[in-house]
């Protein structure tokens, strides 16, 4: 029941709504905020409200207080990612505690304590659910921006999350001519309706299931499916035949909910792939981006593996064929096999756990998923944002879901909605050509021979291919089914139908030969501390994953940095601290080659840091002659904390002084490294400079023009670009320079960070008898030189990645007296957040053995660990739903198998899971057939020594049937007697394997005669 019925408008006890109103209280779905002052207020565009602050908040009502040892009502200034909460301490009931009361900044606010929100903060204040453990916890939300001054008329709110609350977007931004109004059908919710789905804040600022405790009930569903089914019907209804007028309340919310879920991405959440939870999210930012005509929006896809239906979705590869599914939670999954490659596909939990894949259509959540994501996809498609969704899998997958799924009914079926939008918009609107083929498999090295198929998702499409290379016509070779190469061939192929446009050629190459290449292994990754603090740490290699299907691997290399560090498949090799990418190659018997790499972390004994290793991203570079310009194209890539550095060389034969007076990349000044600048001798001149770019002043990914300025003319010019990624933001760590006329020069950096990347530059102003060497054991760049011969080369790249302190030499120059500058950088990696590692324990098997139907089962997650931190929470769920928290709980579980996550979370809110799998054996039958398979195991486990001897073997099998059980060996079917209806089932399964309700009374796994003596034995036990 709610506690306070307050209006849904603003409450004004000074002044109005209007700009430059002011209030000293304000009210929005039950809750009320007031200040010590008239302040001034407003609304934006969707009806929440703004304040010129910063604010002093006297009131919260509902208040948030501390009762029965629970706290309510909770409120947040710009809720970050993370279970972590301040919103109710009985948030998550048994899966939880993560509530913060640091984070509540509602608590006890009074006249006497009052809360002051400072300018640029969202408070979200919320109404708790009266009853602790419901889900969700919360019944109501609002959200209150406070701002440095008023904002225009019509004005976006700012993202909830994150402290930037620059007003960015209005409605007089909205772009209504990239909507299309496409006729309605009957099925058709009413747009009021609709709109009325969106009206509210969707707190939805975490992206795993534990998110939906904190979807207020009547802001929002709390469920993914049920989500993404409101934003799916909110899609489509905004793309039917209304005015601009009659769409704007629909358009203005949906807008503003693409605006809070792109502050949500940006400040790097990733929506997790976990069945029907997180789906939905990615295209509101699209739609927002679409219509406000933000590029940074339309730039998600960029980024497909931060929103569940990318990571769930993927195209089957051979490597997916026949690898092992877990079975153990006794959901339907089927194995891949060769017919499937090249099909879109989906996985339950695809990028996360693939062994949850299943090729069966009844996977779990495959339909609940599915049908709730089609009209985004649809919506996607139809406004041109296929391409900018980035994720072709998911498209080519929902045509999949489609053939398969129109004629389902029940709770998972396609909506009657979007089933028709879809009839009578998908192909009308996109005019689209015939499908591309896909070929099965796509592709690869094969041994002895392969059998490709062809298929193609138009129906009625005929195909024609080529197997030399060629481009294919409706003159070459019809398919009509599977063709087998014995040979290396290149196959395109051509899908043609009449009335639409032919598809594009698809292509895929076959190396068949008569060895098959292996497949290398280089283990997991792993995180190690330097126990005895002595600047490094044995670490033992494991390649014994790595595999030869067709023979033997005779060879395991492994390097670091391109040197050879040891051989064999689990060496063992002592580490520096640092983050090091270890290389291991196999060779199998006929010297085939493949390769793998594993990352190992050696950190600090006193509070390891993580740190991101660098990523080398791209390199360019170019020279002349003269002029007063140098330019050159350098294409820059994606990923996180990417940074430019442009190297620059110089010659100039005459007195006047030199200068290289700007450096920009895409139009954009660089920064000059400071100290970075070297100029040598009088007369002749050599010079270098360093400039550099980090991210935020970085374009997108992409190819865009370096220009180099001088101040004059010049005869020698050089200059080179390299760009990373996972660089620390802060510019370089250390700079030298060096310049003489001597005989030499050698210039050296000592680096402040592990990791760290050296760059540098030497000029070398001389017409002959010069020559330069690289220094330093292996730890050198090749980057730009400049010499009067204007000869020139670039590369980058410091290996192996120096430890804090390290000094690593550059050049030396031998220069006939000729004069040198040079200059070198170094720049530190990102510090980051390791995630925690979570280690669920052994998997157990328990007999209930009082036959009261389930058993008391201790959990053990006390192995899990968290390398740089602390680990704040433990949380132990069974088929998605809370069961207990803690490291070491006792929970109760029925009888059957229990596939149980244990997730953990540390103080930064990351987050690991581990499954262990629980067995409670029901009074019977499957008890023996659990302890026989033990015994077969020969592994002794301590579990199912049921006489206490140390072994496990037919004494205790005779324990469990005699003295648990209290029958007799040979009673089948355990009424206990041992008569002819044992005999009879013995005599039906003879021959056969089976368990003991078959006939197998000696634990074999078989029925044979040596079960028959034993039934003969115990025969005409019990009467």
């Amino acid at each position: 029941m709610r506690r306070f019925i307050l209006p849904a408008l603003v409450l004004c006890l000074i002044g109005s709504s209007a700009l430059g109103a002011t209030a000293t209280q304000l009210s929005q779905y039950g809750i009320t905020w007031t200040f010590d002052r008239p302040c001034e207020y407003g609304q934006f565009a969707n009806g929440d409200y703004w304040v010129v602050g910063p604010v002093t908040i006297t009131s919260i009502n509902p208040p948030s207080t501390e009762s029965d040892g629970r706290t309510m009502n909770g409120s947040m200034i710009n809720p970050g990612l993370g279970m972590t909460q301040g919103y109710d301490s009985a948030m998550y009931g048994t899966y939880g505690p993560a509530y913060s009361a640091a984070r509540n900044v509602a608590l006890d606010v009074s006249p006497g304590n009052p809360l002051v929100v400072p300018n640029g903060s969202s408070l979200i204040s919320t109404i708790s659910h009266p009853t602790a453990g419901e889900r969700p916890q919360l019944t109501d939300a609002a959200v209150l921006t406070v701002l440095a001054s008023a904002p225009p008329a019509g004005s976006f709110r700012p993202p909830y999350t994150g402290p930037d609350k620059a007003v960015r977007y209005n409605v007089s931004d909205l772009d209504y001519s990239r909507l299309p109004r496409l006729t309605a059908p009957a099925s058709a919710p009413s747009l009021s309706s609709t709109a009325g789905g969106f009206a509210r804040v969707w707190p939805d600022h975490y992206g795993s299931w534990t998110g939906r405790y904190f979807h207020p009930s009547n802001n929002m569903p709390d469920y993914g499916r049920d989500i993404a089914m409101r934003i799916g019907n909110g899609l489509l209804v905004l793309l039917l035949d209304y005015t601009d007028q009659e769409k704007e309340t629909l358009l203005v919310r949906m807008t503003q909910l693409g605006i809070d879920l792109y502050g949500v991405f940006q400040a790097g959440c990733t929506w997790e792939d976990l069945g029907g939870h997180m789906h939905g999210r990615k295209m509101p930012i699209l739609l927002a981006g679409l219509v406000l005509g933000d590029e940074g929006m339309l730039a998600v896809g960029q980024s497909p593996l931060r929103f569940q239906e990318d990571r769930q979705t993927w195209i089957v590869r051979q490597s997916d064929v026949g690898r092992p599914l877990y079975h153990d939670d006794g959901r339907p999954r089927e194995e891949y096999i060769q017919e499937d490659v090249g099909l879109p596909e989906w996985g339950e939990q695809h990028t996360k756990q693939p062994s949850r894949d299943g090729r069966n259509w009844n996977a779990y959540y495959r339909r609940n998923v599915g049908h709730s994501i089609l009209a985004h996809v649809l919506t996607a498609n139809i406004l041109g944002l296929r391409d900018a969704w980035n994720w072709e899998p998911l498209f080519l997958y929902i045509d999949r879901y489609w053939t398969i799924e129109t004629t389902v009914t029940g709770t998972d079926a396609i909506s009657q909605f979007h089933k028709d939008m879809w009839v009578l918009h998908r192909d009308a609107v996109l005019d689209l050509p015939v499908a591309m083929p896909r070929f099965g498999p796509k592709g690869g090295s094969f041994n002895g021979s392969v059998e490709v198929t062809i298929g193609c998702a138009t129906d009625g499409a005929t195909i024609y291919y080529t197997d030399d290379g060629s481009m294919p016509t409706t003159s070459s070779a019809v398919y009509t089914g599977p063709i087998t190469l014995t040979a290396t061939a290149t196959l395109r192929a051509l899908a043609v139908r009449g009335g639409m446009d032919d598809s594009p050629v698809a292509s895929a190459a076959f190396t068949v030969s008569q060895n098959q290449a292996p497949r290398a292994d280089a283990g997991p990754a792993q995180h190690l501390i330097d126990s005895d603090d002595d600047g490094a740490e044995p670490v033992t290699l494991d390649g014994t994953g790595s595999r030869d299907a067709d023979g033997t691997i005779v060879s395991y290399v492994w390097t670091l940095g391109g040197d050879a560090l040891a051989a064999g498949a689990t060496p063992t090799v002592t580490l520096p601290v640092g983050t090091h990418a270890i290389d291991l190659a196999v060779t199998d018997e006929e010297g085939v080659t493949a390769g793998d790499t594993v990352v190992i972390a050696v950190h600090p004994a006193g509070g390891p840091t993580g740190i991101a290793r660098i990523a080398f991203d791209a390199v360019s570079s170019t020279s002349d002659t003269g002029g007063t310009v140098l330019s050159w194209s350098h294409t820059i890539g994606g990923g996180d904390n990417r940074l430019l550095v442009v190297t620059v060389g110089a010659r100039d034969g005459t007195a006047t002084d030199l200068a290289i007076s700007a450096v920009t990349y895409d139009g954009v000044a660089m920064t000059a490294a400071p100290g970075g600048l070297k100029r040598q001798g009088s007369g002749t001149r050599a010079q270098t400079a360093i400039f550099y770019m980090l991210d935020a002043d970085l374009p997108p990914a992409g190819s865009y023009p370096v220009e180099v300025t001088y101040a004059g003319s010049v005869d020698r010019r050089s200059g080179g670009a390299i760009s990373l990624a996972n660089v620390d933001q802060q510019g370089p760590e250390a700079v030298a320079t060096n310049g003489v006329t001597a005989a030499a020069i050698t210039s050296s950096i000592t680096t402040a960070t592990d990791g760290a990347w050296v760059v540098d530059v030497v000029c070398i102003n001389t017409g002959s008898g010069s020559a330069w060497t690289a220094t330093g054991e292996a730890m050198v760049r090749r980057w730009n030189q400049c010499v009067s011969g204007g000869g020139h080369t670039a590369a980058g790249a410091t290996t192996p990645a120096p430890i804090a302190g390290e000094t690593i030499l550059s050049w030396q120059v031998n220069t006939s007296g000729n004069q040198v500058a040079h200059s070198m950088a170094a720049f530190a990696p990102a510090l980051v957040n390791l995630a925690p590692a979570a280690h669920a324990g052994p998997d157990q098997t328990v007999i209930d053995t009082d036959g009261s139907g389930d058993e008391a089962v201790t959990l053990d997650g006390s192995a899990s660990f968290d390398i740089d931190g602390t680990i704040v929470s433990h949380a132990w769920t069974s088929a998605g739903e809370p069961i207990a928290a803690g490291a070491s709980p006792t929970v109760t579980l029925a009888a059957g198998t229990h596939p149980i996550e244990l997730t953990v979370a540390d103080e930064q809110g990351a987050t690991d899971t581990d499954t262990v799998v629980i067995t409670v054996a029901a009074d019977g039958a499957p008890d023996i057939d659990l302890l026989a398979a033990a015994i077969r195991s020969g592994q002794n486990d301590p579990r199912f020594d049921l006489n206490s001897d140390g072994a496990v073997d037919a004494a205790d099998l005779a324990v469990l049937v005699r003295d648990v059980l209290g029958t007799e060996l040979g009673d089948a079917n355990l009424d206990g007697r041992v008569n002819l209806d044992d005999f009879v089932i013995l005599k039906t399964h003879f021959g056969r394997p089976g368990g003991w309700a078959d006939g197998d009374f000696d634990a074999s796994g078989a029925i044979d005669l040596d079960d028959f003596v034993i039934l003969k034995t115990g025969f005409g036990f019990g009467g």
